[in-house]
């Protein structure tokens, strides 16, 4: 990582453990070891006075172990952190499970099983780093944590102290330009179901488009003038059924965003059968998997990253303080969102 970007990441690091509150001093962090934005995660909470922050790392298509950890101890020095609470390790089986606090349900880390929750003491928690609704299948032994009363909180990404959610329209606007697709004064169909749908709408609009929500029930009509632009910011079905709620089917939802006449398709979120729609230019070119957000977040840059990964695991602090009978400010205690009866979608902002 380049001098100045740490920089610049730390000074976005060091106003969010200001905004959001986090003070993980006499805690035990275990998270993941990344590189570029994301290695905002375990420097924060070495920033923010972590005990013992373990962050466990694995070779993959972003980086190599080592070179996440160069990022990770080039922001921990740009923070003004002690390197010495960083541990980075290759292999789950050497974080002192039984010490650690909270657990962030990052990449690298994920799944987060029932032998892993089984290992975790009392008064430890788990922070989602994204909106509780937002949780797939898959992810976390919801039921082994539920079973161990480990509780799971999301963070309210429209929340002032954390503002990440309003990025996601960015994301959208990103994309588009990536493609060299025009957004200015052109027609732009969005398919949501969530509170993905209002920031879009309003990003696309600030960029000069004409944006306009579609439905997702009734008949499929063609459009008329068509659009030239799309973007999906769908619930996925396994995402839905977790949440009780009627999945969109993926092969229905191509054939709306065929019947608008466009293009190209931003699939922001959501999961669509492209084949269905052959005349339809899809971006990202790889689809996502299942359930996984299309665009990541970094792709609106550092900030918004920043922004959510802090806001995370602060709200899994104050999510576990007031778990545990402590005091937590008002302001601070309404980052948190607890898995458990929290609402999903549209109506959870209103």
């Amino acid at each position: 990582m380049q001098p100045r970007l740490a920089a610049a990441l730390a000074r976005s690091i060091s106003r969010q453990i200001a905004s959001c509150g986090l003070d993980l001093r006499g805690l035990c962090v275990a998270t993941e070891c990344a590189n570029g934005a994301y290695a905002s995660t375990a420097a924060a909470a070495v920033a923010a006075g972590a005990d013992a922050v373990y962050a466990f790392g694995r070779d993959n298509r972003y980086a190599k172990v080592a070179e996440a950890e160069t990022d990770v101890r080039a922001l921990i020095s740009a923070l003004g952190g002690d390197g010495a609470r960083l541990h980075v390790v290759v292999d789950r089986a050497d974080i002192p499970w039984s010490s650690v606090d909270l657990v962030t349900n990052s990449g690298n880390l994920r799944p987060l099983d029932g032998d892993l929750i089984a290992a975790l003491p009392a008064g430890a928690a788990i922070a989602l780093m994204f909106e509780a609704w937002e949780l797939r299948d898959g992810d976390i032994d919801v039921g082994a944590a539920f079973a161990r009363g480990v509780p799971i909180f999301g963070v309210d990404e429209h929340h002032p102290a954390c503002a990440s959610f309003e990025l996601v329209g960015a994301l959208a606007v990103s994309e588009a330009m990536r493609q060299r697709w025009s957004v200015a004064h052109g027609r732009v169909a969005v398919f949501s179901d969530n509170a993905f749908r209002d920031p879009v709408l309003r990003a696309l609009r600030a960029a000069g488009a004409e944006a306009a929500a579609l439905p997702l029930e009734g008949p499929v009509v063609s459009a008329d003038p068509p659009f030239d632009l799309c973007v999906v910011a769908t619930t996925p079905p396994r995402v839905a059924a977790a949440h009780g709620l009627a999945p969109i089917d993926p092969a229905e939802l191509a054939r709306r965003v065929a019947a608008t006449g466009c293009h190209g398709c931003i699939q922001l979120w959501g999961d669509v059968e492209r084949t269905a729609a052959p005349e339809v230019t899809f971006a990202p070119a790889t689809p996502p998997a299942p359930g996984h957000q299309g665009v990541p977040m970094n792709a609106a840059g550092h900030e918004a990253t920043v922004r959510l990964q802090v806001g995370g695991l602060a709200a899994a602090l104050h999510g576990r303080r007031l778990a545990l009978g402590e005091a937590v400010a008002a302001d601070l205690a309404a980052l948190v969102q607890p898995v458990r009866g929290v609402a999903i979608g549209q109506e959870q902002h209103a």
